[in-house]
């Protein structure tokens, strides 16, 4: 029983005593004009006693209806009561449900990311991005890291894919992950310095090592991404994003840059061979060491990269046969045409802060 129950039968209970005892002339107030009769009081007079009862009559209608009115909203607070478990039973139930389809759903595009059918390992990916779409914080982690492995250990066996352009099923997992990474904004720069900081507090997109010839990067954002050692000769770059990445040592030769971002990445030692860059941003990106043999930094005379510091392009290194082509390029700082006074490939590195002292002294 609630323990409002006995509360309002013993309210209900003396208001009933109270009446009767009113009605009878037991009413204390009634002392001073008793008629005693069998050592009882009753009223001096049957109008008064009349009268009385008539009273007590309402006072006990009154008190019933209180205390009525009192167990019908007792009831009804219990049935909301009841109502409100069964509701939260039911969703708990619901989203219990919804977890374990949401789980088989990613189990089954997983295994279809296996198949030796390019098609089912294409529907196999949409079926991931759509699972982030219903649960993005939930499964982005798990998927990223499911994409990412599979561009990195493809089946070779499957197929080569076009001769033009990157095979479609990893195509189309470098535009989800380009999709759907989206860094921290608060993680800070110790972190991204940090890969086994980084890996295991905020989660990273290790692409270290793969081979993404010929890929397409449109609208993508691959901040803090780590594609050391990567392979990404002849990739089309258009508006991507790819600041605060690690590309050191990343081959991106014959590579078609166009308004790319390269602010605060890591470039060194990379080589940028003979890519045509329009309109990029390397502010303080690391150059040092990065092979810009016959880079056309000049975006056709129309649209020149920017960000660029002499400094910035001193730690750099060319084939002295085949320089970059800085047409219209300007440093950041100065606002002086850029010249090209780097290193030949068989030089030491020049490390930047070298570079600098180098720069102010000339």
């Amino acid at each position: 029983m609630s323990k409002g129950v006995p509360v309002l039968l013993a309210v209900t209970g003396v208001g009933l005593v109270s009446a009767i005892s009113y009605t009878v002339g037991w009413w204390p107030s009634d002392i001073a004009a008793p008629i005693h009769r069998d050592g009882m009081e009753f009223a001096s007079s049957w109008p008064d006693r009349m009268e009385r009862v008539a009273t007590a009559g309402i006072l006990i209608g009154g008190v019933i209806a209180i205390g009525v009115a009192s167990w019908r909203a007792h009831s009804a607070n219990q049935q909301a009561h009841a109502a409100r478990q069964q509701v939260d039973t039911a969703l708990r139930q619901t989203e219990v449900s919804q977890r374990r389809l949401l789980d088989e759903r990613f189990q089954q595009a997983a295994q279809m990311l296996g198949s030796s059918t390019v098609s089912t390992r294409l529907g196999g990916i949409h079926a991931l991005d759509r699972l982030v779409e219903d649960d993005s914080e939930r499964y982005r982690p798990d998927v990223i890291r499911l994409l990412t492995t599979f561009i990195r250990y493809p089946t070779h066996h499957l197929g080569a894919g076009s001769s033009a352009w990157l095979r479609d099923d990893i195509q189309a997992a470098v535009d989800s992950i380009g999709r759907r990474n989206e860094p921290d904004s608060r993680i800070p720069a110790k972190a991204l310095q940090n890969k086994a900081v980084f890996r295991h507090e905020y989660g990273l997109v290790e692409l270290d090592d793969v081979v993404l010839r010929r890929a397409r990067f449109s609208f993508s954002n691959f901040q803090t991404v780590l594609l050391i050692d990567a392979d990404l000769s002849g990739i089309y770059s258009f508006k991507a994003n790819f600041s605060n990445a690690n590309l050191a040592r990343a081959t991106i030769v014959g590579a078609t840059l166009m308004d790319t971002d390269f602010s605060e990445a890591d470039l060194h030692d990379a080589s940028l061979t003979s890519s045509r860059v329009k309109g990029s941003v390397f502010s303080d990106a690391n150059l040092t060491g990065t092979d810009v043999s016959g880079v056309d930094f000049s975006g056709d005379g129309e649209h020149p990269a920017c960000g660029l510091t002499q400094a910035q392009l001193d730690t750099a290194r060319a084939n002295p046969n085949n320089p970059p082509n800085l047409q219209g390029v300007v440093d950041c700082k100065t606002r002086q045409p850029l010249v090209w006074r780097g290193l030949a490939l068989t030089q030491p590195t020049i490390p930047a802060d070298a570079a600098k002292v180098q720069t102010r002294s000339s």
